[in-house]
This record gives structure tokens, C-alpha cells and sequence, in this order.
């Protein structure tokens, strides 16, 4: 939220006019900064307030307020008169009614998972190695992940496989990516890890410290891949894995080559 900017609705789009500076900028960023920490309960501990000072007069300017995504949600209005639960539809805030907020409620109960990476190998026909990138799940939150799901797009350097003697994933392909569904029995609780997949990849090892991946030298930035983890309640992780000095050790670990 920026306060400090004239902004209307034209044509149906909400549009920044023009700058409108606060006068006595300093009072009023304590000001704000007392609101956001007094006007919510449960506190949000996390929002920030910045002052921008006018580049014409150092006195006024500005106020940024960034409202991060809250664990604690919802979050009532302490305002005089109002103590109501608000939610955004569209440039106006309605208070919600009693279902939404037991919906709001239910949706603090979701799991929160990680994604973590391994390597180790399969098949060795002389100095060729089927290897296996491993997905490890952990679940970080405080209830059960179930309905887990992995998609991958972006493929760089490398193809990534799914290793047939795995079958607890289902596999789908749309628009460049490729999603891995898990099967219904699959669960991780919290503070558990299990391993989602396996996808292989042909390295060939041509002496110490000198292994390619489909005929491409490993080295730190030369394979990634994004994706995305998702569970049932859960906001999808997304990120981007891009190979590392340390994931290269990893390999050079799983073949036996200390180099």
C-alpha cells in the first residue's frame, strides 16, 4: 500500500494520477507504523513501514506499508466501531461474512512442504552410469500433506527421465511441462521426509573429475530445472534447481570418484 498518491478509477482500471505528499512525513509514519501494529488481532509482526521523503521538501513525501502473506490469518479490525474481519475483492474490502471466515480458519491448517534434492546410480555399463536425481518431500507444517504434486519446466542441459521401476507417481504432460501426481496412499506427515521421485539421467565418467551429462561437462550452473510442489490446502513452493559445486560433489560422492 502506498499512501501518497492520488490514484482513480478510469475505465474501470485503477490508475496513479498524480503525488500528493504527506505534510510532517515524520508524524506520520509513526503514526502508521502505531496503526499496524495496534489495529490487527492477531498482530502481524511482519508488515513494514517505509518513509519516502519528498525530493522538493524533506519534510513530507511518502509512506510505503508491504503487508507480507500472514501464518497467523485472519486478522480482525481493532478500528473503533468496526471489529470485523476484512477480505480484497477486485480496489474495495468487504467484511466477511461468518462462513468465509471459518473457511479463513480451516486454511491456517495446511501442510507446508520443501523440496530437497539427492543423487545416487543405478545401472553401470562400464564407464556410463545411470544416475537418479532424487526428490525428498519434508513437510515443515503441523498437518498432513496429502494429494502431493511436482511439476517441472525449463529443463536446461540435461533430460530428465522417470525411473521405470518407480511407479508411485503418475506422469502428464501439457504446454512444456510435466507434472507428477502422487499416488493416494502416498502421505507425509509432519516433520517427515519421504522420497517423491526419481528421475534418471546418463552420465558418463571419463576420469577423475571429469563427468559428463548427456554428453555435456558438469559444472556449477549448467543444468536446472523450475518447478513447482503442491498439496491438498497447501500454496504451491515454487523455485528453480540449478546444479552447484556442491551437487556435482554429491554425484562425484554417489560414483565413488573423490577426484
Amino acid at each position: 500500500m502506498v499512501i501518497g498518491v492520488d490514484c482513480r478509477n478510469v475505465g474501470g482500471i485503477d490508475e496513479a494520477l498524480k503525488l500528493t505528499p504527506i505534510s510532517n512525513l515524520s508524524k506520520a509514519e509513526t503514526s502508521v507504523r502505531s496503526a499496524a501494529s495496534e489495529l490487527l488481532q492477531p498482530r502481524h509482526a511482519e508488515i513494514e513501514v517505509l518513509a519516502i521523503p519528498s525530493t522538493n521538501d524533506q519534510s513530507s513525501g511518502y509512506i510505503v506499508v508491504r503487508v507480507p502473506r500472514s501464518d497467523r490469518r485472519p486478522h480482525r479490525s481493532e478500528a473503533k466501531g468496526q471489529k470485523d474481519y476484512f477480505k480484497r475483492a477486485g480496489t474495495s474490502a468487504f467484511a466477511m461474512e461468518h462462513y468465509d471466515v471459518e473457511d479463513a480458519f480451516k486454511r491456517i491448517s495446511a501442510p507446508r512442504l520443501k523440496l530437497e534434492f539427492g543423487f545416487s546410480w543405478g545401472i553401470k555399463t562400464s564407464n556410463n552410469y545411470k544416475m537418479n536425481l532424487v526428490f525428498g518431500v519434508v513437510n515443515e507444517g503441523a498437518v498432513s500433506a496429502k494429494s502431493v504434486t511436482l511439476q517441472l519446466w525449463k529443463e536446461t542441459g540435461w533430460t530428465l527421465k522417470p525411473d521405470p521401476s518407480r511407479l508411485s507417481t503418475s506422469v502428464s504432460e501439457f504446454g512444456q511441462r510435466r507434472t507428477f501426481a502422487a499416488s493416494a496412499d502416498f502421505v507425509v506427515h509432519p516433520d517427515q521426509t519421504r522420497t517423491l521421485e526419481k528421475l534418471q539421467f546418463q552420465l558418463t565418467n571419463l576420469g577423475p573429475k571429469e563427468q559428463t551429462i548427456d554428453g555435456r561437462r558438469i559444472e556449477a550452473g549448467a543444468f536446472s530445472f523450475s518447478y513447482s510442489l503442491g498439496a491438498e490446502d497447501m500454496r504451491p513452493e515454487t523455485g528453480e534447481f540449478i546444479m552447484s559445486s556442491e551437487h556435482i560433489d554429491a554425484i562425484r560422492a554417489a560414483i565413488g570418484d573423490g577426484g
